[in-house]
């Protein structure tokens, strides 16, 4: 199938063969193209989210749609490092659950098993599904592997979901009010089992309604900060109009947390509040929160994020005046994922249009302080058409893997509705490394272990001087902080004192030493006081 690589929207078409190793370039040793172009079981497909195992094999969730009848099926696909299909999961590497519904996020939990949120069709519920790691439903979990919850919200839609550290899940999305004839949203949290928790808000849910009746809050995402607290980024408005971004905390009980912002909401004006809207956040180690989705920059509304400090305040040391923001040609773009290289680099994935409104499957890159990488792609844009998709494209989920290199997974889309391809792209990072991380043996040691308070002292021994990063992260492998960031350290034996976030609560943590040659963890407590 032929695959057309374009800078600015077509303007300019070049031979993928000039980019082999360009930053942004489509990586041709994945998939024989860089690109995986799917209709599964030759229906309609898409994907929703794309995560990366810890052996490096890629797994995507969405959905495949009956054409017949219009109705969507979750499907969960499972990808070897080189774009095959892993043939050990599921069908020929493909799960398709025998319901109506929709994958949107999923999570690899610790003894590898999947859990994924789904949005159940035509119906008042909230679907989780759990595999085994072959692919197959967990009997244990549910009925059948599944397990369904009604809220007394009419069509919710989970977009985005967080495991805390206890087991219990966090769900955000957003559903139709009837009050105000709007979208509005809502947080949701089930027990480890997937059934509602009703400790949460009273009733095992809490809703984000305008103080008036003539607008929604629109979510499509949110954030589980180490210290519990919730983070939902969204839009406030009258549907796509008199829209500002809206950002919330809430705490563990489902409580607004009133030391942010004030009242628990930060409203932010980005200079014009016709059309503009956060989507979705990546919460930093230093306690900062950068929120993605699109606002006003000429030509149209285009990728801008914006940084704010912990307490909500707009963290203007970013971008510009803490916006930090790339157009395309025209006439709208928007970020729907957000990730954050090892070097600190922020990859954004989503959308732009062209003055046909045609939409394309678009990235961009920026440095960490939030100004441009004008070394990815063209000027800082990836922008990707497919010959197929008559009306356009979207990437809803992007991944980096420990190389560096990025996976962006979406679909295409076209005027009919019908005609849906799932796709998975991989782009090169630019100087692809020669080598690959490995686990080596540094001798890192730790004490006390465990941690009565935030002081760790540790020590280890380098076969040669190397710049070394060292993080924090949880059993579930999400990264919490970062204590040292790509410092240079002399060979042989060296030693570190670290302080852990004051906010960390008691339990069990891995802590990453890392170089360009390999990393080691070790398993860290940090007791109650």
């Amino acid at each position: 199938m032929k695959k057309i690589w374009t800078f600015t929207l077509g303007l300019l078409v070049f031979p993928l063969i000039m980019f082999a190793q360009t930053a942004g370039s489509l990586d041709q040793t994945f998939s024989s193209d860089g690109i995986i172009d799917l209709q599964i079981d030759g229906y309609a497909s898409g994907f929703n989210r794309l995560k990366l195992q810890s052996d490096g094999k890629i797994l995507a969730t969405g959905f495949k749609m009956d054409s017949s009848v219009f109705y969507p099926y979750a499907t969960m696909a499972r990808f070897n490092e080189d774009g095959s299909f892993d043939t050990s999961f599921g069908t020929d590497g493909i799960y398709v659950a025998p319901f109506w519904a929709i994958g949107f996020d999923f999570h690899i939990m610790a003894d590898n098993k999947i859990l994924t949120i789904l949005d159940v069709a035509y119906s008042n519920q909230i679907g989780i599904m759990r595999l085994l790691p072959n692919g197959v439903p967990d009997s244990t979990f549910g009925i059948n592997g599944v397990s369904g919850e009604y809220l007394s919200l009419y069509s919710p839609r989970p977009i985005q979901s967080d495991i805390q550290p206890d087991g219990k899940i966090l769900i955000y999305g957003y559903y139709y009010d009837y009050i105000n004839a709007e979208d509005n949203g809502f947080i949701a949290r089930m027990l480890p089992n997937g059934k509602i928790d009703s400790t949460f808000g009273g009733v095992g849910f809490v809703t984000m309604s305008a103080p008036n009746y003539t607008a929604g809050i629109f979510v499509q995402g949110g954030g589980l900060q180490p210290d519990g607290k919730i983070v939902i980024p969204g839009r406030y408005g009258t549907s796509n109009t008199n829209a500002q971004w809206f950002l919330a905390r809430y705490m563990p009980n489902g409580d607004k947390d009133l030391s942010f912002g004030g009242d628990g909401v930060v409203l932010s004006d980005l200079g014009n509040d016709f059309w503009e809207g956060a989507n979705t956040i990546l919460l930093l180690p230093d306690g900062k929160i950068i929120a993605a989705g699109y606002a006003k920059k000429l030509p149209g509304y285009h990728f801008t994020m914006v940084r704010y400090l912990p307490d909500g305040t707009i963290d203007n040391t970013f971008g510009l005046g803490g916006k930090a923001q790339i157009a395309f040609d025209c006439c709208y773009s928007d970020i729907f994922d957000l990730q954050q290289q090892s070097d600190g680099k922020l990859v954004a994935c989503g959308y732009s249009k062209d003055e046909t409104t045609r939409q394309f499957f678009s990235l961009a890159r920026f440095k960490p302080n939030g100004v441009v990488d004008q070394t990815f792609g063209d000027g800082g844009r990836v922008v990707l058409s497919f010959d197929h998709d008559s009306t356009g494209s979207v990437a809803r989920s992007v991944a980096i893997q420990p190389d560096g290199r990025i996976l962006s997974a979406g679909a295409t889309t076209d005027s009919e509705g019908y005609d849906f391809s799932a796709l998975v792209v991989r782009l090169n990072p630019g100087t692809v490394p020669t080598h690959s991380p490995q686990n080596l043996d540094f001798q890192l040691v730790t004490a006390p272990n465990p941690v009565p308070d935030e002081n760790l002292f540790i020590a280890y021994t380098l076969p040669e001087s190397s710049n070394v990063s060292i993080s924090l992260y949880d059993l579930l492998g999400r990264k919490l902080s970062a204590a040292i960031s790509n410092q240079p350290r002399p060979a042989g034996d060296n030693k570190e004192q670290l302080s852990l976030p004051s906010s960390l609560p008691s339990g069990q943590y891995l802590l990453k030493l890392e170089t360009e040659t390999g990393n080691q963890l070790v398993k860290i407590v940090k007791s109650a006081r």
